[in-house]
């Protein structure tokens, strides 16, 4: 029978068990881990808390250029996580069969076809509605996105030019509300009213806004993610209803509806017709949740993207008078897409079973979180030739002296090292779409008005959370 000694020394023995435990864990970590020889922050090579309080700061894009232009091409984030900023390492890490899965942020509970790790499931969603994102169908969406191009010219003539007096225009918010209401009518032909009304209708901007700054952050802890969103007994307990998504699951009731009665227009099909599509041809893997989850997810991810695009194209035109005059529109839509990608935060992958070769020899292990970052990569490397963190369209032209030939290789060099709209097969769906809105809002806006920036020595406003999305952007508008 043990004596009150022995449970004594037993305890004693514990306590100096998980002390030693303590004092050699962060040794390992810092001297012997397969990590240890990569260079970044003190404080990330012992705890993802670095990551957790860099992306609440709401600046980690540009923190990791930082970062990248003092540690070099490949930096230690996390203790199990590299960030790199070398385009040669986009095609191991995104390309296919490689086995690089989607990072630990989402799971199961509240899957979609961002989140979900599951390489299978994710395949399996995309594939029913892949046509509906290809080049073709975008172009059959013109018409919807010259009507709302029409709509935005008119509104802002009337709120802006219309108006007594000189009244800025907080055209930010104006890039946003033109496209929420443009992909909104291309997924269920309904408008949610933002250009109509000039305002952020029902705040449903400004709350999914504040949720991708609470999301952003904690996906970055693991364990933090999981206490605090993704465990079944917090599950249990969350409020299940969704504002956006019971707004979706009855446009698309109404849509069956107007379809059972023949009263839809015949052209352009609409994203919800090419989902309930695919729902009656994959009966087995499209069921009523997933039709919800791609027209909440078309919407959310194509609203902001596309604002976040439009507002660099015009902020930097409008602080570059050179390029005022446009005379080569796809190189400022290029360069605009490399000097301020929408997404801030790393595109992670973890390494496969095999590793992951570095260009040094060295291989990193299975199980470790690598990721290149798209504003590391589009602000340092040398690919994009001199000065590349100055906004140039130049540098996507033909170069005196440079053959055909030649330009057409450089300029095919720089888009494999963009990561504007991701990379593999987790990239934009909607890229076509989303360039097509571009090229045709941005020479109708240039062409009916003049616009200038009502503080030119004042830089506009960014914050990072997960996507990098900009404000104060106020400008004086005139009629051309």
């Amino acid at each position: 029978m043990a004596t009150t000694v022995d449970v004594l020394s037993d305890k004693w023995l514990l306590l100096r068990a998980v002390a030693l435990i303590a004092l050699l864990y962060p040794l390992y970590l810092y001297f012997v881990h397969p990590l240890s020889r990569y260079p970044g922050p003190f404080l990330a090579k012992f705890t993802d808390y670095w990551r957790f309080r860099d992306v609440r700061r709401r600046r980690s894009h540009l923190t990791m250029v930082a970062l990248h232009k003092r540690y070099g091409p490949v930096v230690r984030t996390g203790p199990n996580t590299l960030s790199i900023a070398d385009p040669a390492y986009i095609p191991k890490i995104y390309g296919p069969g490689h086995g690089f899965l989607k990072g630990w942020v989402g799971n199961t509970i509240g899957y979609n076809l961002f989140t979900t790790r599951d390489a299978q499931y994710h395949s399996a969603i995309k594939q029913p509605v892949a046509s509906a994102y290809g080049l073709k169908s975008a172009l059959e969406f013109e018409p919807i996105v010259t009507e709302c191009i029409a709509a935005f010219v008119r509104r802002l003539d009337e709120e802006m030019v219309q108006s007594r007096g000189k009244k800025p225009c907080d055209l930010a918010a104006w890039m946003q509300y033109y496209a929420f209401d443009v992909i909104a009518i291309m997924t269920w032909g309904k408008a949610f009213g933002f250009l109509d009304r000039g305002e952020d209708v029902n705040n449903m901007i400004s709350r999914l806004d504040e949720r991708l700054d609470t999301i952003a952050p904690l996906s970055q802890m693991p364990w933090l993610d999981w206490l605090k969103t993704k465990n079944l007994v917090v599950n249990i307990f969350r409020d299940k209803t969704n504002g956006f998504a019971t707004l979706a699951a009855s446009l698309i009731q109404n849509r069956q509806k107007d379809i059972a009665a023949g009263d839809i227009k015949a052209e352009p099909r609409l994203f919800i017709d090419r989902f309930l599509d695919a729902q009656r041809a994959y009966p087995s893997v499209v069921d009523d949740r997933t039709v919800v989850i791609y027209t909440t997810s078309n919407v959310m991810a194509g609203s902001d993207t596309v604002a976040i695009v439009l507002r660099t194209i015009m902020y930097m035109v409008l602080r570059d008078a050179s390029s005022q005059r446009l005379p080569y529109l796809d190189a400022v839509i290029q360069e605009s897409l490399r000097i301020h990608p929408p997404v801030g935060l790393g595109l992670e992958r973890v390494v496969p079973a095999d590793g992951l070769m570095m260009h040094d020899g060295t291989r990193i292990p299975s199980g470790v979180q690598v990721g290149v970052h798209a504003w590391a990569v589009h602000h340092l490397d040398p690919v994009w030739g001199v000065e590349p963190e100055k906004f140039n369209p130049e540098r996507w032209l033909q170069a005196p002296g440079e053959s055909a030939e030649e330009h057409q290789a450089r300029v095919a060099t720089m888009k494999r090292a963009s990561l504007a709209f991701g990379a593999g097969s987790r990239a934009c769906m909607g890229r076509h779409l989303s360039l097509v809105q571009i090229a045709k809002l941005i020479p109708s806006l240039l062409m009916k008005f003049r616009f200038e920036l009502v503080e030119k020595s004042r830089d506009w406003e960014v914050v990072c959370s997960w996507f990098v999305r900009q404000s104060q952007m106020d400008v004086f508008i005139e009629r051309r």
